[in-house]
């Protein structure tokens, strides 16, 4: 049994979907870390297979500034991931016990970090949940970086929510607010915001409530920077990695690194083959034959420009005004329909492309007229949602650009799983554009549900998460059907009032008191 290879130690962390402890291998002889699923989530396809992605996109990564994993294995029955034990504290627990950095030694810890960052997008990861609890420090003062739980690997598909809003409120970058993608560049906004903290001692988007945390994240300016931080080459460098517009961030972790003047640590990147050269001779080879040839070819282009300009060229007529073009056209064309079985005398092509530039001009009237009598939508929505028009469905926003309709009045309708749909009415005049904005958010509610033992939470009978949460749900606010299922006990049904722009906290208890 391989659970036998294992002498736990310590428990470390309970999450609600993990345990991690501290173990002996005695095989190897040396202290690693397990990683858990619970036993209760192993028939969850979606979290085992999030849970064994991130043994796959850790093991990926080669760098000493990275906890690296050794095996997936099983422990009782249970998916674990057995990984580098690190003897040290966090970051959160360093800044608890010491306080602000100063500007030298937190520069050191991004720089290094930035390494680590480096080589897992040289492997194609995303960590997408930096935080100082998740950024260890060794007893040599050297930094490792942990949990790749929300990990995403750019050259497989997330199995994680459509749209989900994942990773710690306080660290999130706007764009995972907003539903889109994450990139390298979501890493460094995160990393951003563990700067500041490392040298103010303040999570700047700290707020009351879920909501408040994200209101703060989505009007960051990055100008409010310059008042916290007094060293201007690290101000300088967190403008531009927490910058909200990510295309106006660092592109990559190097560029970061060259910016704070980082050496980067040389990590070994995937290889690639590479075709292979040819030899000297072949290329000699080639060489002297494009030379001999090169003269004949251009004898013959020059032959063929003056044969052009005496108008003796087939395609003359292509070149002619529209008159000529249409004499061209009845020149080389019968009264006999073309078809495959009976093609028209001639150059086909001639036949084929001569017409369609006199044809063009009757649909090119049309579409001006129509566009006149159109109208340019331009659609945006938080976090995001699928947009359907009168109806019809038109993709997810981000669309890729401005919707055309018909002048009058449309209905657009929003959707999100996670919210009501949202509905709009626009009036469309002709020729002219207009911005439809949806934000979910400004009607959401947030709800935290407490159950001992523990219990899967269904929102209007839509799964959303299992106790104990690491997060708070977010719907839209108002009366909701709450439902938790514990397969030993009695399901327990009753209607919630969620408030709006605020967090409804529940606590309930699935055992009987005797």
């Amino acid at each position: 049994m391989k659970e036998r290879q294992f002498i736990i130690q310590e428990t470390l962390n309970e999450s609600a979907t993990t345990t991690v402890y501290k173990a002996h291998q005695s095989v190897l002889n040396r202290t690693v870390l397990l990683k858990i699923l619970h036993k209760h989530l192993i028939d969850d396809d979606t979290l085992a297979e999030r849970f064994r992605r991130e043994a796959r996109a850790c093991a990926l990564i080669r760098s000493e500034f990275v906890v690296q994993v050794y095996d997936l294995t099983e422990i009782d029955g249970a998916p674990a991931i057995v990984m580098e034990y690190v003897d040290g504290a966090s970051l959160k627990d360093v800044l608890a016990s010491d306080g602000p950095m100063p500007a030298d030694k937190a520069r050191r810890i991004i720089v290094e970090t930035l390494n680590a960052l480096r080589a897992a997008h040289a492997c194609g990861v995303i960590h997408r949940d930096i935080k100082p609890g998740n950024i260890l420090v060794t007893e040599t003062g050297h930094i490792k970086v942990t949990d790749f739980g929300l990990a995403a690997m750019s050259v497989s598909q997330t199995v994680t929510m459509e749209g989900a809003v994942l990773g710690t409120p306080a660290y999130l970058p706007p764009e995972h607010i907003r539903g889109e993608a994450a990139d390298e560049r979501s890493d460094l906004f995160s990393l951003g915001t563990t700067f500041i903290e490392l040298l103010t001692g303040r999570r700047i988007f700290e707020g009351a409530t879920y909501s408040a945390c994200i209101n703060n994240i989505l009007h960051f300016d990055v100008a409010s920077v310059d008042a916290l931080v007094a060293d201007r080459m690290c101000a300088d460098a967190i403008k531009k990695m927490m910058h909200p517009d990510r295309e106006q961030r660092f592109p990559s972790a190097d560029a970061a690194l060259n910016a704070l003047h980082g050496e980067p640590e040389k990590i070994q990147r995937p290889t690639q083959q590479r075709a292979p050269q040819p030899e000297r001779r072949y290329v000699r080879m080639t060489v002297t034959a494009l030379l001999l040839v090169l003269p004949l070819l251009i004898a013959a282009l020059a032959w063929f420009m003056f044969r052009s300009e005496n108008g003796t060229s087939a395609n003359s007529g292509a070149l002619q005004p529209l008159a000529a073009g249409r004499d061209s056209v009845r020149e080389h064309t019968s009264d006999t329909p073309a078809d495959a079985s009976n093609p028209p005398p001639g150059n086909v092509r001639e036949h084929v492309a001569l017409p369609a530039v006199a044809a063009t001009r009757t649909p090119a009237s049309e579409a001006n007229a129509a566009a006149k009598d159109s109208s340019g939508v331009i659609v945006t929505c938080s976090p995001w949602a699928k947009v359907f028009l009168d109806n019809q469905y038109v993709g997810e926003t981000p669309l890729a650009g401005a919707l055309t309709v018909r002048a009058g009045t449309h209905t657009l309708n929003f959707t999100n799983p996670h919210f009501l749909p949202i509905v709009k009415t626009i009036a469309a005049a002709p020729g002219a554009q207009q911005a439809v904005a949806v934000n979910f958010f400004e009607t959401a509610g947030y709800l935290i549900v407490t159950v001992v033992p523990w219990a899967e939470v269904y929102v209007d009978d839509l799964y959303r998460d299992t106790t104990p949460m690491e997060k708070p749900i977010i719907m839209t606010a108002g009366k909701r059907k709450l439902r938790l299922h514990n397969p030993g006990f009695t399901d327990v049904v009753s209607e919630v009032s969620v408030p709006r722009n605020d967090t409804l906290r529940l606590s309930y208890s699935l055992i009987k008191p005797r």
